[in-house]
């Protein structure tokens, strides 16, 4: 590819390439700079396979907004939800997998108990963009304590700042999408869609999970086109309605015990601690007697 870089009327001046080697070094270079000038080097085509590398979207949310990992509709789309920035371990293959293509780092509500959570947070993401992913920083939602959220963006910002003195070419893959100064307000954001937080220990409610979701996809629509998903209600037990008794198989009338109003199982039960209690009794009265 290099070779087709360069002019066709240039000379290769390699007399003074000394490879080492006890072969004729120059020799094999002039073959090699021959073969690489009648190369045809066409465009490449964007093939299926090569569409569904780098693909997916990973969405790290915190506990409060775990409701989301119940979200249907998409195919494309991971949550991975933590309770402190320590979750994010560079060893756990499920959020670094080669597929991964935009992560959105959502922050908490209120700024770590550890100091040491924030080399978590950092470690993680220069993994993610070392291996090509782009990653988003966005504000989670608000919660009462107004000084505390505001503080994780500004040391947020400040160590991602820090880390691309160090890493300059990672720049272009980290998009700050947070907060811009203390005390603005964005109507676009979505911390700014459901208000301020009640308890920031707990889930958020589903309605307004859903519409900080749908929040967050206007505001990352300029970098990442994200899936519609929906979330869908949560039921603990599929508890069995009350009604009128099952029917006897293949006669369309009632159990006999149904019609009674007695369980037969209920009824065998109270039949054995009855005849318990009795021989307990004799077993008394042989003692006495």
């Amino acid at each position: 590819m290099m070779a087709k870089l360069v002019e066709p009327a240039t000379t290769m001046r390699h007399g003074a390439v000394d490879g080492g080697w006890p072969s004729d070094f120059k020799r094999i270079l002039e073959i090699g700079w021959t073969f690489a000038r009648r190369v045809e080097w066409s465009d490449v085509v964007e093939s299926h396979l090569f569409g569904e590398v780098h693909n997916r979207v990973l969405l790290v949310v915190p506990a409060v907004l775990e409701r989301m990992r119940f979200m249907t509709g998409g195919t494309k789309t991971r949550v991975f939800y933590y309770s402190e920035f320590s979750a994010l371990r560079t060893k756990n293959d499920s959020i670094f997998m080669d597929d991964v293509g935009v992560v959105i780092i959502i922050l908490p509500p209120e700024e770590p108990r550890k100091v040491t959570a924030w080399l978590a947070l950092l470690s993680a993401i220069n993994l993610w963009a070392t291996c090509g992913a782009k990653v988003l920083l966005v504000n989670g939602p608000r919660s009462a304590n107004t000084f505390s959220w505001e503080h994780v963006t500004q040391k947020t910002r400040s160590h991602v700042l820090s880390y691309l003195d160090v890493r300059p070419e990672h720049a272009d893959r980290i998009v700050d999408l947070m907060q811009r100064d203390p005390g603005t307000y964005d109507a676009q954001s979505a911390w700014a869609t459901v208000g301020v937080l009640p308890d920031s220990s707990q889930w958020m409610s589903p309605d307004s999970t859903q519409m900080f979701y749908n929040s967050l996809c206007n505001q990352v629509q300029h970098v990442v086109k994200l899936e519609k998903l929906t979330l869908t209600p949560f039921r603990a037990h599929k508890r069995k309605e009350p009604g009128e008794p099952a029917p006897k198989a293949g006669t369309g009338e009632p159990c006999p015990a149904a019609t009674r109003g007695v369980n037969r199982k209920h009824r065998k039960r109270a039949e054995a601690r009855y005849r318990d209690k009795q021989r307990s009794v004799v077993h008394k009265l042989d003692a006495v007697l």
